[in-house]
């Protein structure tokens, strides 16, 4: 019975068991990612920012919940929405796809995402090669440090305003906040929406 024990513990502690796998992409998914409402989040094959925010953001069957892009003479503006929405407001010429990618980073790095951890995990392959796409003029800093220069540095050359958006009770309110510390930079301001 000792032997059968010591057997027992030699083998778990050795490490001969495989580490589980929840990635179905992978292979054979281990039941307990079945269950586990805390399991790893297999990262994402999207390629673009535009690509993971639309794929993080909506909900199967639900059309409406796709991020929202909005182009005008002199502005273009994206409304990403979770339970509470971010809206970016960009009035200088630039790319869409800096837009997206701006709010990409945004939501990445520094805000409060729903579930921020997977959508950190389920995205990490991603965020360093945007951040890298943008960081020319940043100095080499870790990732959050040169995060920070980045987004910085595309909110000033896009002219992009951020604001933080709740739709309730057909209303839209809004206030203004900055883009690294989260803080609010005024009041909210409210309308009715048709």
């Amino acid at each position: 019975m000792s032997r059968i024990v010591l057997v027992v513990l030699l083998i778990t502690s050795t490490g001969a068991f495989p580490q589980r796998n929840c990635d179905p992409d992978a292979g054979l998914v281990d039941a307990s990612c079945l269950t586990d409402p805390d399991r790893p989040e297999p990262p994402s094959k999207a390629r673009t920012a535009k690509a993971a925010l639309i794929e993080y953001v909506t909900l199967p069957d639900h059309p409406q919940t796709r991020p929202k892009i909005e182009r005008q003479s002199n502005s273009i503006s994206l409304e990403v929405c979770f339970d509470v929405c971010d809206y970016y407001r960009a009035t200088r010429a630039g790319a869409e796809s800096d837009l997206w990618d701006l709010a990409f980073l945004h939501q990445y790095y520094f805000s409060g995402v729903v579930d921020t951890e997977k959508f950190r995990a389920k995205y990490r392959l991603l965020a360093p090669s945007v951040l890298k796409a943008h960081s020319t003029s940043c100095q080499p800093a870790p990732n959050q440090e040169l995060a920070r220069c980045v987004v910085s540095q595309m909110v000033n050359s896009l002219g992009v305003s951020l604001w933080f958006v709740r739709y309730d009770e057909g209303g839209r309110c809004q206030v203004p906040i900055d883009f690294v510390k989260g803080d609010f930079l005024g009041k909210f301001s409210c309308r009715k929406i048709k």
